[in-house]
């Protein structure tokens, strides 16, 4: 029997959220590159006799191209996220702002744990994210977490109980996936 697509989870792309991210980012960088760079360049200058200290020149370069360039990163990369629900498994395609693409498929009986939890920022948001500890999947993040997470994802359409109804097979009290779907192709 073939699966059945339920229903498909999009990335919430926030425009202040990416602003903030993208001015940390910018930040952090801009001091490295103007620390590095900037005494390369001293020290090559002070070979031929000349004293150039290029450093907040350096910082404030690198902060105005690294500030849009972030932001567009992110915003396309949010924009290309999709997490697909079949009747046994999940497709999910997510990027990561210069780190890459994961694309895979997570079996329901794989997921012996989910979680969902929203960070200060979220919650003003409106967003959420949902985790699926799956150790079988074999995907670590770099705080050691394995499994997948379902990031800034809109937390006022109740995902979270859609979402395990299917990984428990539970039946809804109020009402069954098949209905939730119905109305949320209507939505669409």
């Amino acid at each position: 029997m073939e699966a059945i697509q339920l229903f498909r989870i999009q990335t919430v792309f926030k425009p202040m959220r990416a602003i903030i991210e993208s001015t940390i980012f910018a930040f952090i960088v801009s001091i490295l590159i103007s620390l590095v760079l900037g005494t390369v360049i001293l020290i090559i200058s002070s070979l031929f006799g000349f004293k150039i200290y290029p450093h907040m020149i350096l910082f404030v370069l690198s902060f105005l191209c690294l500030l849009p360039l972030y932001y567009e990163v992110k915003m396309r990369s949010v924009k290309k996220t999709k997490y697909d629900f079949f009747t046994d498994h999940l497709e999910f395609e997510y990027y990561l702002p210069f780190r890459g693409r994961n694309k895979g498929i997570l079996e329901y009986n794989q997921v012996e744990q989910m979680l969902q939890r929203s960070s200060f920022i979220q919650q003003r948001m409106g967003l959420k994210t949902i985790y699926f500890y799956a150790p079988a999947l074999q995907v670590i993040d770099r705080k050691g977490f394995a499994g997948l997470k379902l990031i800034d994802i809109p937390s006022g359409q109740d995902w979270g109980k859609r979402i395990e109804e299917l990984i428990y097979k539970k039946p809804s009290s109020n009402q069954p996936v098949a209905e939730l779907v119905k109305e949320q192709a209507g939505n669409e």
